[in-house]
């Protein structure tokens, strides 16, 4: 009891030193875009890539840029960025997947508020009136996505949710 007594001020007192040491951090950059601004292009996100059909090389590298926010959960931006890839090739069925996996039901967010849901579905919807143009495992993407999205949403997802 003492022993407890005795460690828990210099638990207490090791927190406070050890939160004062992290005053001089600088915060991290926050980026803000006004409307219509073009979205960042950053560097260092990851080596992810899938080539896809666009005839687009700046497309196909906001299509990376966004694959890699989505692996870092970053949703946001990578919904900025698949959205630019499709504003550079209007075609590309995969920008629009893009869109809509990020903006759709997932994993850590299952019920996204209606117009995150419509705004998914609208997607997949332009992505599959493309995918005539797609390659075979493009194709296999999107489909995908159409066994896990729903319109209406159903007041039960979790069949959605177990969708292969």
């Amino acid at each position: 009891m003492k022993r407890t007594v005795l460690l828990c001020p210099a638990a207490l007192v090791s927190v406070f030193l050890s939160c004062g040491a992290m005053s001089g951090v600088p915060p991290a950059k926050t980026v803000h875009y006004a409307p219509g601004d073009r979205p960042a292009r950053f560097t260092g996100l990851g080596s992810h890539t899938r080539k896809i059909t666009t005839s687009s090389p700046e497309a196909q590298r906001y299509f990376d840029q966004g694959l890699n926010f989505l692996f870092a959960f970053n949703h946001d931006e990578t919904i900025r960025s698949f959205r630019e890839a499709a504003a550079i090739d209007p075609d590309c069925a995969m920008a629009y997947w893009g869109i809509a996996v990020s903006c759709g039901p997932h994993i850590n967010f299952p019920m996204v508020p209606p117009a995150r849901a419509k705004t998914a579905w609208d997607a997949l919807t332009k992505a599959t009136s493309l995918a005539q143009n797609c390659t075979t495992p493009e194709k296999a993407l999107i489909d995908a996505l159409g066994g896990r999205y729903a319109s209406p949403e159903p007041d039960n997802r979790r069949p959605l949710m177990r969708a292969t």
